[in-house]
């Protein structure tokens, strides 16, 4: 007879070679990366109480985006190189550029191609833009930070932001001559200027004087003040039961009208500089919308619908044809783009240009591709952990009496995620709303380090 203790000999072996298999394929898919990431944060924050952690937290988040500027060399392409090449144009004083099609359909382009042409002017390199794009973006994490910590309790708000520091797509996407980063950073700023208590003392009408222009620049570099307009309509909507009819339409009418002032301002000034002959207009605003109900390429760009471009007409009968006349396709398309859309993990901008590289690590030759899995798979393990907080924190707190940052941060995600499911959609396109859900997984955070200090 075997006794005890070796009874189980084989099964403890096969459990002790799975796990290694397990390890193994955890490491290769960055999945163990991922876990040990937020273990040592959760620990980190636990365990220490930084006081100098505003330094510290933008610090990292500088160093880490930095180093992906200058290890990452993707190519200028697409969109990205139209406005770079613009830039170039318009530092040398050539303006021909301008009597493009691209310019003359959609002006709104010209405002990053201004803020590219300043930095340009200071280094004729477009390292000088990612540098920008690395410093904009780690002054987002701080305002994550500081936004959080209107919200939830000093720890959580730290979590929040370094979970958000080592996100990958944020990260990576420093590396892209994108719209995106400096108009998100503004925007959020807006949404801290106009909610945060350190400003409570500040002049009323100076505060929403300033949210306005600053909304107003965001939309300059990129045209998504819309939905933060509407966002801010209905946020004024619903608390108007709680505040002062008078009061509300006075405060929202400054910020619309410092809003309006600087944008039309800027576009006059393009047109009659002849920078932009349609200043920062759209002449095709139903572009994005064919486009949107492409189901065959899921609401994104396909080069096939090109022979519409600028033509109303013949947008306006494709649309109705893809629309009235497809309607029983339109529920699985707007679920195919709200998964295309919400829960893709897109490195594509920053990464795709290694898939058929070798790189030399260490002395070690990976394929790009193997890379770019590790990387993605990382990725999905911390986003897929900030929406499992992000449901579980708000299932939790769904009865308790939310602040105002919080119901101003709930309406702009449902307004995004109904814009988007009407027009055009990219992954990289969810760089802005994906702040707020960040920032609102703080309550999924909040219980569980509550419920780790109970165990305690």
């Amino acid at each position: 007879m075997l006794s005890n203790k070796w009874k189980n000999l084989f099964t403890d072996m096969l459990l002790i070679f799975l796990g290694l298999l397990f390890l193994i394929l955890f490491i290769k898919f960055g999945i163990l990366l991922g876990i040990i990431s937020i273990l040592i944060i959760f620990y980190l924050v636990k365990k220490y109480n930084l006081k100098k952690f505003t330094l510290i937290l933008f610090s990292f988040a500088l160093i880490t985006r930095l180093i992906a500027v200058f290890i990452l060399k993707p190519p200028i392409e697409l969109d990205f190189a139209v406005l770079y090449n613009a830039s170039n144009a318009l530092l040398k004083g050539d303006l021909s550029f301008t009597n493009t099609s691209y310019f003359r359909l959609w002006g709104y382009q010209m405002g990053q191609v201004l803020y590219q042409t300043l930095l340009l002017k200071i280094w004729f390199n477009p390292l000088i833009i990612k540098i920008g794009n690395a410093v904009i973006s780690s002054g987002t994490v701080l305002l994550i930070y500081f936004i959080s910590k209107e919200i939830f309790k000093e720890k959580t708000a730290r979590v929040v932001s370094l979970l958000y520091s080592i996100f990958m797509f944020p990260l990576l996407f420093n590396t892209v001559l994108s719209n995106q980063i400096l108009s998100t950073f503004l925007t959020y700023f807006a949404i801290y200027l106009l909610f945060s208590k350190k400003f409570i003392k500040m002049n009323s009408y100076v505060k929403y004087l300033l949210v306005g222009l600053t909304l107003g620049l965001a939309n300059i570099i990129r045209p998504e003040g819309i939905v933060i307009l509407t966002t801010l309509i209905l946020f004024s909507i619903y608390y108007l039961i709680k505040s002062n009819f008078i009061d509300t339409i006075k405060k929202v009418g400054i910020i619309f009208l410092s809003y309006l002032v600087i944008t039309n301002l800027c576009s006059y000034l393009l047109i009659v500089t002849n920078v932009s002959p349609i200043g920062l207009s759209n002449k095709d605003p139903l572009w994005k919308f064919v486009l949107g109900f492409n189901y065959e390429s899921v609401g994104m760009y396909d080069r096939n619908d090109d022979y519409l471009v600028g033509n109303s007409d013949l947008e306006i009968k494709v649309i109705k044809e893809r629309t009235i006349g497809n309607i029983a396709k339109l529920p699985i398309l707007f679920v195919k783009k709200t998964n295309n859309f919400w829960l893709s993990v897109d490195l594509y901008w920053s990464n795709n240009y290694l898939e058929n590289e070798t790189v030399n690590i260490l002395g070690f030759n990976l394929k790009g591709h193997d890379i770019n899995q590790v990387l993605i798979n990382y990725s999905r393990c911390i986003y897929y952990f900030m929406f499992g907080c992000l449901f579980l924190g708000l299932y939790k707190n769904r009865k308790k009496e939310k602040n105002e940052i919080t119901t101003f941060l709930q309406i702009m995600i449902l307004v995004y995620a109904l814009v988007y499911l009407l027009i055009e959609i990219m992954p990289r396109y969810v760089y802005l709303p994906q702040v707020g859900l960040f920032i609102l997984s703080g309550f999924g955070i909040e219980y569980i380090l509550e419920k780790m200090l109970e165990r305690k």
